[in-house]
């Protein structure tokens, strides 16, 4: 049983880290270059010798921020927010005072224009539905990446590869309503353009209509779509250039004429760009004290492709197809070095080449039955994914003068298929509610390899891995007694079987209930009540228990007996103009799934 407790101020502000005895806080404020306070901006607090995250929260509608617990060190704080550039205060020291940090301004991004005629502008941020919309393509600031749009979202914070919503992790990624859910999503959003997304909606208590999938919530990327008159289309380009360069193009072009709309996007994005990862072990048992440091340059180059049509039927039909293409092509030269105080040094260098293909196909129906609301919708999902990394390792290792060279070829290559359909029913009851019926069938077929040979080792593992999961849901909603309420349940059965030096089979089957109420409490404030139950599912990675080699003295493996995580998520949200700017969460999560590290005796 795992009972987590987060309070969240001024709009999704992240549970801070664990606190320091110390009572030293940082506070500060961000402000534009008018000397006007910047809300809801993004503050993360780094040391200054590794720029390691320590704590990471939310500014307030005034702009201000406070970090207490901070211990004695040296740091600096880095600050971004939507609608503006980043930006970042100077080094600064904190001992046993409290430290006020100078502001830290932000320039509003610029973007220079021809002609400029506006005709209606959506709010960059909305709350409709218990949800909260992002709209990207409103924003001058979109990222030159989804992961880099997804950074400038309130409440949200991409760490090491993870992405945390409200201070949790287990966030369900889709893209136009579909699960990404086995793919390594964040290595694709990190080339996939923004400038394809139009908005961007962050679900933290997901109604019976969404899958159950994800114990933080859910994030909806929906890509644009075009669906003006006639033949029309665009081209942007963009480049930067920092230690590396950054270069990106995107063809947008649509036609439409009568009943047939026709779509398709196209575009290229080459990113030179590097990690840098400091750590320290001690080997408790032994007492040896291990200091590791890795440099990382990649380059990236990815093209992706979206193609499209519907076509208006009679009586009140549409159909609709769309295929999508991503494909990515990394290089990755590694340097890394691991110093023990017993006097043995490794030194590694990483040569590995990473090859990604995604394709996907949509075919889509909807009916109206009448002019009162009835609707009928059905979808068909196919996709593909595969993902290939060939990696030459050589490791030198030497103790005093005695040096041994170690090279090792490390071949990885993972398929995975996905396919879905389902079909959504909506009958209007009244004037005022509406009831909603539907089902899913989803089934994944996984399948891995490792090779690893040289310097002694050699190792040959597959592991095969398939998911099948049977849903269906019921839904009201509608507005009474001065309320917009949403009640629903929703049923899933999960058989999954994996193979690998053991055998995995999984058989459960669980209920999933939400409700959400919403109340207006003047003509510009409103509070929101809401909860939901969520499942989170051990991924094939969880699952496999095949040894992965990541460095001499680092591997993992996964847990074939895990089972799945349950979590109950409450929370109660104020908003004013219909935003968030107080949100009280609490939620509490049984057979938790974690990362454990362990220390195994040397072989």
């Amino acid at each position: 049983m795992k009972a987590l407790f987060s309070l969240l101020l001024m709009l999704l502000a992240l549970p801070m880290a664990a606190q320091q005895l110390t009572p030293t806080a940082v506070s500060g404020r961000v402000i534009d270059n008018n000397g006007q306070a910047v809300p809801f901006a993004s503050v993360v607090l780094r040391q200054l010798a590794d720029s390691a995250v320590v704590q990471a929260i939310q500014a307030s509608e005034t702009g201000r921020y406070q970090l207490p617990g901070v211990p004695a060190g040296r740091y600096r704080v880095q600050v971004s927010a939507v609608g503006y550039g980043s930006g970042r205060s100077a080094e600064f020291a904190v001992a046993t005072k409290a430290m006020v940090v100078p502001d830290v301004r932000l320039a509003v991004a610029a973007q220079v224009l021809d002609e400029v005629r506006v005709v209606g502008q959506k709010p960059l941020l909305e709350m409709t539905a218990g949800k909260l919309v992002v709209n990207v393509s409103g924003s001058l600031t979109a990222g030159a990446t989804a992961l880099e749009a997804l950074e400038k979202v309130p409440g949200l914070l991409v760490l090491n590869n993870r992405i945390v919503l409200a201070g949790q992790e287990g966030v369900l990624i889709q893209i136009d309503g579909r699960t990404t859910q086995y793919t390594d999503v964040v290595g694709v959003l990190k080339d996939f353009p923004s400038s394809t997304i139009e908005r961007i909606e962050v679900i933290t208590q997901p109604g019976a209509t969404r899958d159950a999938a994800g114990t933080a919530g859910i994030i909806n990327i929906i890509l644009k779509k075009n669906t003006d008159l006639g033949t029309n289309g665009t081209l942007t380009t963009n480049a930067a250039y920092g230690r590396f360069a950054k270069a990106g193009a995107l063809l947008d072009l649509n036609h439409r004429a009568g009943p047939l709309n026709v779509f398709g996007t196209a575009s290229y994005n080459y990113r030179h760009t590097y990690e840098q990862l400091n750590t320290a072990r001690l080997d408790t048992r032994t007492g040896i004290r291990y200091e590791q440091q890795s440099y990382q340059p990649r380059l990236t180059q990815a093209p992706t492709f979206r193609v499209g049509a519907d076509y208006r039927l009679p009586r009140r039909q549409i159909v609709g197809v769309l295929l999508n293409a991503y494909l990515n092509r990394t290089q990755l030269n590694a340097q890394s070095s691991t110093l023990a105080d017993n006097g043995v040094n490794v030194f590694t260098d990483n040569n590995t080449a990473r090859n990604t293909n995604s394709y996907a196909g949509n075919l889509n129906y909807k009916i109206l039955l009448d002019t009162l609301g009835r609707e009928l919708t059905a979808d068909v999902d196919y996709s593909r994914y595969t993902a290939g990394s060939l990696g030459l390792l050589t490791n030198q290792v030497r103790v005093g003068d005695v040096r041994r060279q170690q090279d090792l070829r490390n071949d990885q290559q993972t398929r995975i298929g996905l396919a879905s359909a389902k079909a959504d029913y909506r009958q209007p009851l009244n004037a005022t509610t509406n009831l909603l019926l539907g089902a899913k069938v989803s089934r994944a077929t996984i399948e891995s390899r490792l090779d690893l040979a040289g310097g002694g080792v050699e190792q040959r593992n597959q592991f095969g891995y398939t998911e099948s999961i049977g849903a269906a849901y019921v839904q009201a909603e509608g507005r009474s007694l001065g309320l917009t309420w949403q009640a629903g349940l929703r049923g899933e059965y999960t058989l999954a079987n994996g193979t690998a030096a053991s055998s995995i089979r999984r058989r459960y089957g669980q209920l999933f209930p939400s409700v959400s109420l919403d109340r207006p409490l003047t003509k510009v404030l409103g509070a929101n009540l809401a909860y939901s139950r969520r499942i989170g599912r051990p991924s094939y990675q969880d699952l496999n228990p095949n040894l992965v080699y990541l460095d001499p003295y680092t591997s993992q493996r996964g847990n074939p007996l895990l089972t799945p995580q349950f979590t109950g998520n409450y929370k109660l949200a104020l908003t004013y103009q219909k935003q968030p700017f107080f949100i009280l969460g609490y939620n509490r999560t049984r057979d938790a799934i974690s990362l454990v590290t362990a220390t195994e005796d040397s072989t």
